[in-house]
């Protein structure tokens, strides 16, 4: 099992975070929001996946700094961002993107209560134009990896 220092945690979780940034002035990161079945990973292919929502994120910070926190370093999302749906369906699970379309992760959703790693006070969308906003997402660099 490797570990890192909390101060390398942060260096790596800010790294990350960063990275969905905005890539140029009017490009910055964002969310997809997907219904059905979840892909194995973030580079599998989707499947019957259509996007619910796309929520962008600040345009000159999609995190702010990371700190320690949980069982490594955490970053938050800057504010509260939220987008309109362009279908009404069940969200299953996200994606992060890069302003640019490169794709950094895939993360579950739950609803407030829940254990996803994004959070939403609804999942359903039932009808074109809901506004969804992200209640919590955070990204996390843990200190082991087992």
């Amino acid at each position: 099992m490797s570990t890192l220092t909390e101060a390398q945690a942060i260096i790596l979780c800010d790294a990350f975070v960063d990275s969905l940034d905005a890539d140029a002035p009017g490009s910055p990161g964002y969310m997809v929001c997907y219904d059905g079945t979840p892909p194995a990973n973030v580079e599998a292919a989707l499947s019957s996946n259509d996007p619910v929502v796309t929520i962008v994120f600040d345009a000159t910070e999609a995190f702010q700094d990371a700190a320690v926190g949980g069982s490594g370093a955490r970053a938050a999302i800057t504010g509260t961002p939220s987008g309109a749906s362009a279908k009404a369906s069940d969200i299953s699970f996200a994606r992060l993107f890069r302003g640019n379309g490169t794709k950094k992760a895939q993360l579950s959703v739950s609803l407030a209560a829940g254990s996803g790693e994004v959070k939403f006070s609804t999942l359903t969308s039932s009808v074109i134009g809901q506004t969804f906003t992200c209640a919590t997402l955070y990204w996390d660099q843990p200190l082991t990896n087992a």
